[in-house]
């Protein structure tokens, strides 16, 4: 198959990059430089010139587009909601707009679209976004179910990146590392899956002729800080510099939802195996850090 991804030279494009290079024609565009060791064929440059992504639609002939690229700071977009409408709502449209019938589009969504009202939402439950970044991301659902052939995947997921700049769990393996005196919410949950098994199981979807609508995340709802006592359990350092937090207490410009946990009954069913615990998904993480991209 060709497959089309965007944001490949993200945290999670890359995995799913490397996941699905060694056995079909992958093709990679994002703003940044490619930092996997595959040869793939990559474009760099920016999605929301239209005359540049329809030529990578054309030059790429895609028979599957993942459509990981996006913007994804909470705050930035609360406090650049025309930039966060461009990149998460109307770049997804032209991309849909332009995507060749037969091609299926699979849109990577998230968990934030939910209230945080309640725990392990399934996919039959009404989004009742708290912010800009969730709304555009929502937004961009509605884009994507206009494609002759999608697929929708929320998630929450942690890795380690290009090095071009630190990710959550990287900033946190950091200062558990070091000692750094460090807040990590305890009221605030998800249930997080290790980027590369997201790509495993996103490979497992699409080879599946899945349509529609499905969660991919971990087994385990967890807050932060039980993510962090995990990681650093595992690490064998001492958790003295760790200090548990409350979200009420964090000064951020854009609201968060409290519990945005994800029910995978349905991507249980579907793939034939369960989803990755907490601290599976971790021991991978941490044993992957000086691995190549490939061998993740």
């Amino acid at each position: 198959m060709n497959i089309l991804v965007t944001g490949a030279s993200g945290l999670l494009g890359g995995h799913i990059v490397s996941r699905f290079a060694g056995a079909h024609n992958v093709t990679g565009v994002d703003r940044n430089p490619w930092w996997g060791e595959r040869c793939i064929q990559f474009f760099q440059g920016d999605l929301s010139e239209s005359a540049f992504l329809r030529d990578i639609i054309l030059r790429s002939s895609p028979d599957v587009l993942i459509h990981s690229a996006g913007m994804i700071d909470v705050d930035g977009c609360e406090n650049n909601p025309d930039q966060a409408l461009q990149s998460n709502v109307e770049i997804t449209s032209t991309l849909v707009e332009n995507t060749p019938p037969q091609c299926k589009f699979v849109y990577i969504s998230t968990d934030a679209v939910f209230s945080g009202a309640s725990s392990f939402w399934q996919e039959t439950d009404e989004p009742k976004p708290l912010n800009v970044y969730a709304r555009t991301k929502f937004e961009g659902e509605r884009a994507t179910v206009k494609a002759s052939t999608h697929l929708i995947l929320r998630t929450n997921f942690y890795g380690w990146s290009s090095g071009r700049k630190k990710t959550a769990a990287e900033w946190l393996h950091q200062a558990l590392r070091d000692g750094e005196p460090i807040n990590l919410f305890d009221d605030f949950f998800t249930t997080p899956i290790y980027a590369a098994d997201l790509a495993r199981c996103l490979e497992a979807t699409v080879n599946s002729g899945y349509r529609g609508l499905l969660h991919l995340a971990g087994k385990d709802r967890v807050s932060k800080y039980e993510f962090g006592l995990a990681m650093g359990r595992l690490m064998g350092v001492s958790m003295s510099n760790v200090r548990r937090g409350s979200l009420a207490e964090a000064k951020f410009a854009a609201p968060r939802a409290k519990d945005i946990s994800l029910g995978t009954e349905r991507a249980r069913a579907l793939l034939g195996f369960e989803m990755p615990g907490c601290e599976q998904g971790l021991r991978r993480f941490l044993s992957d850090q000086a691995k190549p991209l490939s061998q993740r």
